[in-house]
């Protein structure tokens, strides 16, 4: 069996060679180091799995963005937009054609009670920085290995809490050449034209491309918001495994069930295929051992979603996006296979293979609460997103603008404004 992702943005059965193409058309990109060539995916990948990007490029300003953009669309090549890399299972084959990651841009400014944050902001730098200025709302994001833009295309959530709680307003980017061509290309959507549901918003029907957000929250004494930060990140320490690569929760919440205790009941806990294991310490996680590929990984999922629906009925959905070819093919998973006969040492003691495991691979629990970092820079006006009543015409990429502000600079990075930050660098388990 093989699994190929049906985003509309790749074809996987497309099997051009893109790097000359690209050498040839845009060198200037490739001079300033915007554009670079197969670059490991496990790299910029939570779970630490798949093979090189084809082209790999990491653009910094509006400008750059859309020309790549639309040249892929004119020359029909594959692309695919990256943040944070979090929420994916990357074929261990790679991805052909364009991988874009927006990790460069992370602007943060705050407004009152609204803060804007592009989309390579991590979850944990937003939450920080809404703390510094005594602004709640958004602690239960914080530990979420994410970024804002991948955040809010998923409506991520954990604790009772989700984005469509706190998020007010967003600008995203249209990938049709009409659109990105014309003088305007920013799209506006406030709150309820995000559809938000269950890990979904618009931006996945729409194909949009997320970025950046405003946040509505409400003042607090930074005191209480660590606290209440700190309190669900050992919730997280104690209960997730935090410190070996994952994906986070590999599955949807099903109904009237917890996927954790079915999977449990079904006897997986630490049901392993090579590297790719059930995890010991929260059964809704799948983790990378050491050296698993993404066809373990796809075979583990595939085994507890067979065996959850032939005993309990339940069909779970995966919560991960998975990209490339993910073949399952060299695995005979029709029958039931037992954890014993899957591992490395037939009747090896699990606990120890998950202790070795963070022993080599693991990540280290924090001790004490992240020092900031934030560096707060003034000047004689502040660029926001748009508060309530005011004008939402503006098609500045920069931010949501108030009706005086307005700039015609394309940059997705402008000189840093009164309360703009640049955040700090993602500890390993938030990549």
């Amino acid at each position: 069996m093989r699994e190929r992702n049906i985003d509309s943005r790749l074809n996987w059965t497309n099997n051009m060679n893109y790097t000359n193409l690209i050498k040839t058309s845009l060198p200037h990109l490739i001079d300033n180091g915007t554009i670079s060539f197969s670059v490991p995916l496990s790299r910029h990948s939570s779970f630490k799995i798949g093979g090189p990007a084809e082209i790999y490029c990491t653009p910094t300003n509006q400008a750059q963005l859309i020309e790549l953009l639309v040249f892929c669309l004119r020359k029909n090549i594959p692309y695919f937009i990256l943040g944070r890399g979090s929420n994916l299972l990357i074929s261990d084959k790679g991805l052909p054609g364009m991988v874009i990651n927006t990790n460069a841009y992370t602007k943060i400014t705050k407004d009152d009670n609204y803060l804007s944050a592009f989309c390579g902001v991590s979850l944990n730098d937003l939450c920080d920085f809404a703390c510094e200025h005594g602004l709640a709302g958004l602690e239960f994001a914080s530990g979420i290995p994410g970024s804002v833009g991948g955040a809010v295309y998923m409506n991520a959530g954990a604790y009772e809490g989700e984005i469509k709680d706190v998020l007010y307003c967003s600008k995203c980017l249209s990938p049709t050449l009409e659109s990105l061509t014309s003088k305007n290309p920013i799209i506006h959507l406030k709150a309820a034209e995000h559809e938000f549901a269950y890990r979904y918003s618009a931006l996945q029907s729409k194909n949009l491309i997320h970025l950046s957000s405003v946040f509505k929250l409400f003042p607090d004494s930074p005191e209480s918001i660590r606290k209440r930060m700190d309190a669900l990140n050992k919730q997280r320490w104690d209960k997730q495994p935090m410190d070996l690569p994952s994906a986070g929760s590999v599955f949807k919440r099903p109904e009237g069930h917890f996927t954790g205790k079915l999977v449990n009941d079904c006897g997986l806990r630490g049901f392993r295929i090579g590297d790719a294991a059930v995890s010991d310490k929260h059964c809704g996680f799948i983790v990378n051992l050491g050296k698993a590929t993404a066809d373990e990984v796809l075979l583990v999922i595939r085994h507890v979603q067979r065996t959850v629906s032939e005993r309990f009925g339940v069909k779970l959905q995966t919560e991960i996006r998975m990209l490339g070819d993910i073949s399952v093919d060299n695995f005979d998973v029709s029958h039931p296979v037992s954890v014993e006969s899957l591992q490395h040492s037939p009747g090896s003691n699990l606990s120890t293979n998950f202790k070795a495991a963070r022993t080599t691979h693991g990540i280290p629990q924090p001790q004490t609460p992240r020092p900031s970092t934030f560096v707060v820079h003034s000047a004689e006006k502040q660029e926001t997103h748009l508060k309530p009543n005011m004008a939402e015409s503006t098609p500045n990429l920069q931010t949501h603008l108030k009706p005086n502000m307005a700039e015609s600079t394309p940059s997705l990075h402008p000189q840093p404004k009164r309360n703009s930050v640049s955040p700090k660098k993602q500890s390993n388990h938030e990549t």
